[in-house]
């Protein structure tokens, strides 16, 4: 059994609710980003994650990490715990979205997901 909690069943591909309630696409998994970083973070349950569980070893340590791309762009990282919610595997529609508010390095990771080549048939795909 991993010791990586993902209680939400995450996938490369959902569509999410990140911990700061934006909508985005679930494009890998993150690498365990150090205890400064989480120190920097403005959320508070980013932050939480610092406390010391009973094996006496910080929570993120065991945080199954996830890169996210907003629909509105960006990118962001959190745990799958944190998601607020999971609407399944992301619609063309949203992927549409999504890649047309992106960058060159957001595109190259939504190119990767299988969704892509249903987006390279939609007529509103704009690339």
């Amino acid at each position: 059994m991993s010791k990586y909690k993902n209680s939400n069943g995450i996938k490369i591909g959902d569509l999410v609710r990140d911990s700061y309630d934006r909508i985005g696409i679930v494009v890998g998994k993150a690498a365990t980003p150090d205890s400064l970083w989480l120190r920097e973070q403005g959320d508070s349950k980013l932050r939480g994650l610092l406390k010391i569980d009973s094996d006496t070893i910080p929570k993120y340590l065991y945080e199954f990490w996830i890169e996210i791309l907003p629909l509105d762009g960006g990118a962001t990282i959190t745990t799958a715990d944190l998601v607020s919610h999971n609407f399944g595997q992301v619609t063309v529609e949203a992927y549409v979205y999504a890649y047309n508010n992106a960058n060159a390095s957001a595109k190259n990771l939504l190119e990767m997901l299988p969704i892509y080549c249903e987006y390279r048939k939609n007529p509103l795909a704009t690339a």
